[in-house]
């Protein structure tokens, strides 16, 4: 009696395991990842892709690794073949900037995790809300002065003296890859005859940039950055006796650090 019993009672637990875990329920998958591999900015954010194996339609969830910890980011659900695609926008990323860890795991009660993929991510940043030395004229728009150049208007940037002049250097920490921004003379205070030139700097060369502009001019900023430590800005005029507001409307640089204030 005491051996029938006891083989009853092993039947009845082996039937309990194989119940809460049966395969509809709780099953191990494969779980590969990759993430796209150009240099992701705001605004669009990186994409990331793979497949479980054996191949079902699953909720997956996307993490990232947070002060020492996994944390879930995003959700989403592999179709029938076992594959997945899913976009990372700057709300899934809270901001954060630099060489960021992420994987992808499928949702309980299944069990499987990808590898670990690292993607660098880049944000905008004002050049105005950053850290700079100058030289006395230098300004910017948060002190009132207001740049508009053949039309275009701009209440963020960088402008020059009246008279032309200004110098400003920023450290950049060789975060930074890009720099964009328009240039130009001051549609209203400039004169007609005046002539300035812009110099932009990278690291100390002050011929990255060399470009003369007369009133109504404009040129637009897209510049590489890659590895610049230090990024300068300087304008002079060309004819002595013409006021030459010379500015930079929405200068903005692509970095994978926040260098703001």
């Amino acid at each position: 009696m005491r051996k029938s019993t006891a083989i009853l009672s092993a039947a009845v637990m082996a039937l309990a395991t194989a119940v809460s875990m049966s395969p509809a329920q709780a099953a191990s998958y494969d779980v590969s990842a990759s993430i796209s591999t150009s240099s992701a900015q705001s605004g669009d954010g990186p994409y990331i892709k793979g497949s479980i194996s054996p191949a079902r339609s699953k909720a997956i969830k996307v993490q990232r690794y947070i002060g020492g910890n996994w944390q879930n980011i995003k959700s989403a659900t592999t179709n029938g073949d076992g594959k997945y695609g899913t976009r990372l926008s700057p709300e899934y990323l809270d901001g954060a900037l630099g060489s960021l860890k992420f994987r992808v795991v499928l949702d309980s009660p299944n069990t499987g995790k990808s590898g670990t993929v690292t993607k660098t991510i880049y944000g905008w940043r004002h050049l105005s809300d950053m850290t700079a030395s100058s030289g006395d004229s230098f300004r910017f728009y948060d002190d009132g002065v207001h740049l508009t150049v053949d039309g275009h208007d701009a209440d963020d940037g960088w402008i020059s003296a009246i008279d032309g002049v200004a110098y400003t250097k920023w450290n950049l920490q060789e975060k930074c890859i890009k720099l964009t921004g328009f240039a130009g003379l001051d549609d209203y205070t400039s004169d007609t005859a005046s002539l300035a030139k812009l110099y932009i700097g990278l690291d100390g060369t002050s011929h990255d940039y060399d470009r003369t502009f007369s009133q109504y001019e404009t040129a637009t900023l897209d510049k590489s950055l890659y590895k610049t430590h230090y990024l300068t800005f300087k304008a002079k005029r060309i004819e002595i006796d013409e006021n030459a507001p010379l500015g930079v409307g929405y200068p903005r640089v692509l970095c994978s650090k926040d260098l703001t204030d």
